[in-house]
């Protein structure tokens, strides 16, 4: 989680609006059996792991009705929160041939190795897309 926020901050997400989507309240019913959860816990050690094993009531929750994703389609966009401070920088992506670097090595692939036999179409994929979000490309 630590590393897809910190690959978010440096595409330029802002972090004022993904609290927005991550802080949603619980209701209080969700918060008594929080709240059960937390005070029954119990934590112990197997095997040089730390387990914690909890248990609660949760019959009175409701539950919560999420609609099918055909049936949100047309309104997938309509987001609780306005779009007008969702900044959006396009741009070469930071680490060169980033899906390469964390495959790792290919043992499979000859000297030079995988990284310098595909850079040159990493970069002309790269520059393609950039141009293509910029709206650069000749139809």
């Amino acid at each position: 989680d630590v590393r897809a926020a910190a690959w978010l901050l440096e595409q330029g997400a802002s972090l004022n609006i993904a609290v927005d989507f991550l802080n949603s309240p619980l209701s209080l019913t969700q918060r008594a059996v929080y709240d059960q959860l937390s005070k029954n816990a119990k934590t112990y050690e197997i095997k040089g792991h730390q387990i914690v094993v909890a248990c609660g009531d949760a019959e009175e929750v409701e539950e919560e009705i999420i609609p099918p994703l055909e049936e949100s389609v047309s309104t997938f966009f309509e987001l609780g929160a306005p779009l007008d401070t969702f900044s959006v920088r396009i741009q070469n992506p930071a680490i060169k041939i980033p899906l390469l670097k964390r495959l790792g090595e290919a043992n499979f692939v000859p000297k030079p190795g995988i990284e310098v036999l595909l850079q040159g179409a990493y970069a002309s994929i790269s520059e393609k897309a950039v141009a293509l979000a910029y709206g650069e490309e000749e139809d």
